[in-house]
């Protein structure tokens, strides 16, 4: 299973729940704005959701705040405009198919090749070596061919005689 992807994000998502006054549609765009692969499986969704409507979560909000006294307002308030800063990244996602300052993979494959890469262009991988580390294409580009291979492709060519 992917770390940080389902269950310590609705464990995220139900302490936002009990400590702020966002929703739980409002709080879910914002940590996919914040952590894009964040999903809850099925059953903590639900788990979520009824934890919502049942409306257990103000108790506890009123139960945390008693025993630790109530959110400073200054942190109560910069901790909320992060939060809408990350919905609003995630509804321009919705909105756009693609997280502000990328482009899309259309746009990407067809751009250019005389332009810099953009984040969705730029490809660099490297490869650990017995002889240190190297990007993927100089690598591959190094590389003597496979034996036979010169012969494979010799036969391969058609016949213009």
């Amino acid at each position: 299973s992917a770390c940080g992807v389902s269950r310590s994000v609705t464990i995220t998502l139900a302490y936002l729940l009990v400590a702020t006054d966002f929703s739980l549609v409002d709080l879910t765009k914002a940590i996919q704005g914040a952590r894009h692969c964040a999903c809850p499986n099925y059953g903590f969704r639900k788990q979520l959701i009824e934890f919502e409507e049942s409306k257990k979560h103000l108790q506890l909000r009123e139960r945390l705040f008693a025993r630790f006294g109530p959110w400073p307002e200054d942190k109560r308030e910069a901790d909320s405009a992060e939060l809408k800063e990350h919905m609003a990244t995630q509804e321009y996602y919705l909105e756009n198919g693609v997280y502000p300052g990328e482009e899309s993979l259309e746009k990407a494959a067809s751009g250019d090749p005389n332009q810099p890469p953009t984040k969705l262009n730029a490809a660099f991988f490297t490869v650990h070596t017995k002889n240190g580390s190297r990007d993927l294409a100089e690598l591959m580009a190094s590389r003597p061919a496979p034996p036979g291979a010169t012969e494979t492709a010799e036969a391969e060519k058609p016949n213009t005689t």
